[in-house]
């Protein structure tokens, strides 16, 4: 399909990039068809990765899709070309202090750390409308059972007894994958105040481990992002209840330089007192 053929604004490039820089007509990049890495520097061209000062241009000279050959196609190598720091307070690539992605320019960067990248076929698109910015469909960029249903297309396991993994009530809040895989914590400066938006760091576990080792000012966590009314150790021991003894050893994986950090101190055995009855399947959070 030529990309030219129905713009007249486009019809002009396409003249001037052909008599004055020598180049074809571009074409429309389709990035389902396209290989991995390809695909997303479709959207990390303008939404990421934290773009450094040394790959400014490497990045304004990319085109999508198929080009003429030496021209840029392909940021992946770039993805995570810029380093995640605990603590760095650098405007809009802040990272928080167990090393999780912080600032607004970081949000991309988030979701190139999780496992459902990796691992998996999960990308932009699927939720996100990229000539609207809207959703590819209802329900999907929200807490609801379409996007518990886009999570266990892959993890059916899960899928077929929601609320023994979530030990929340199904339809509430603690029983949506966005809950506590997808907490608030990058920090949205779009519009010219301060807000949280929600990580993509999909595969990533509620930590309050780290909050009880740095704090919720240096690392926030999911299940204080609902029961804020309860501390990190509280959060912690219901977690070792539910998931067996020692589950804030298993949320920093290799994917997040956090797993450098070593494990948070755990209080002394017996001395978290939580209340005489934790998030039950019925609570309304």
């Amino acid at each position: 399909m030529n990309y030219f053929a129905h713009n007249y604004v486009n019809r002009v490039v396409a003249f001037l990039n052909s008599k004055v820089r020598g180049q074809p007509v571009a074409y429309i990049a389709q990035p389902p068809k396209l290989d991995k890495g390809q695909d997303l520097s479709t959207c990390a061209r303008c939404h990421g990765p934290d773009i450094a000062m040394k790959t400014t241009e490497i990045y304004r000279q990319y085109e999508p899709g198929y080009s003429r050959e030496g021209r840029i196609n392909d940021l992946s190598s770039h993805f995570k070309e810029f380093p995640l720091e605990p603590g760095r307070n650098a405007f809009t690539v802040e990272c928080w202090m167990n090393g999780r992605p912080k600032g607004i320019g970081m949000l991309f960067r988030s979701f190139i750390e999780s496992a459902c990248y990796e691992d998996a076929r999960t990308r932009c698109y699927d939720c996100h409308d990229p000539h609207s910015n809207r959703a590819t469909y209802p329900g999907i960029l929200e807490p609801s059972a379409v996007s518990n249903a886009y999570c266990t297309g892959c993890h059916q396991e899960i899928e077929r007894d929601e609320p023994a993994h979530t030990h929340h009530a199904g339809g509430e809040s603690g029983g949506f994958c966005y809950d506590c895989h997808m907490p608030r914590d990058i920090v949205n400066l779009v519009g010219g105040y301060a807000r949280l938006t929600r990580s993509h760091t999909m595969s990533a576990i509620p930590d309050p481990a780290s909050t009880l080792r740095f704090g919720s000012d240096g690392a926030p966590n999911a299940c204080n992002e609902c029961h804020g009314e309860e501390s990190a150790a509280w959060a912690v021991d219901w977690m070792d209840r539910w998931w067996g003894g020692g589950a804030e050893a298993r949320i920093r994986g290799p994917e997040l330089p956090g797993s450098a950090l070593g494990a948070a101190p755990r209080p002394p055995a017996g001395s978290l007192t939580p209340p005489a009855s934790g998030p039950s399947l019925g609570a309304s959070f």
